[in-house]
């Protein structure tokens, strides 16, 4: 009987990602052609994720990378203005719905992959992140992980979320 309970409360009590020490977690949200808005899936997600940072007790910081249907076509290029506004709204609904969550979020942030006039993306185009920085510091190796997991898990149709904890 104690193993079913133990299971049970496995099943219904979140996880903090971050107990072991991990203070940087990622979900990707996959979008149909053309839709901007979240689904009942995106939102699951998003509430998963939020919910076992703020078990924590910590200020959580909000980035991600989004996509629109077309794969970005290179620096100094930009997408159609249809692309770039798909890319643009999923970041509005994304964005919207983190701030209705009400969860503790101190810091958001969203590059639009669809557009080359952003930083991000035209670091994103080298092969290396650290080709795009002159000297280490602390933030940077932050930096390079999210670089990382955008380069990783990143593609059209897509939008890659990093939460990181404040210390």
């Amino acid at each position: 009987m104690k193993q079913i309970l133990t299971l049970v409360a496995f099943l219904i009590l979140p996880l903090s990602a971050w107990s072991a020490g991990e203070n940087m977690q990622s979900i990707v949200l996959d979008f149909d052609t053309g839709v901007t808005e979240l689904n009942a899936k995106h939102s699951k997600e998003i509430d998963a994720i939020l919910k076992s940072a703020a078990l924590d007790k910590k200020e959580i910081d909000v980035h991600m990378a989004v996509w629109a249907d077309e794969d970005f076509p290179g620096v100094k290029k930009s997408l159609d203005k249809q692309q770039r506004s798909i890319a643009k709204n999923r970041i509005k609904a994304i964005k919207d719905y983190i701030k209705k969550t009400k969860a503790d979020v101190d810091d958001m942030e969203a590059y639009n992959m669809a557009e080359g006039s952003n930083w991000f993306v035209r670091v994103f185009q080298l092969d290396d992140f650290k080709s795009a920085i002159s000297e280490s510091t602390e933030d940077d190796e932050v930096y390079e992980r999210k670089y990382q997991i955008y380069k990783q898990k990143g593609a059209p149709k897509k939008a890659v979320i990093v939460l990181s904890l404040d210390d």
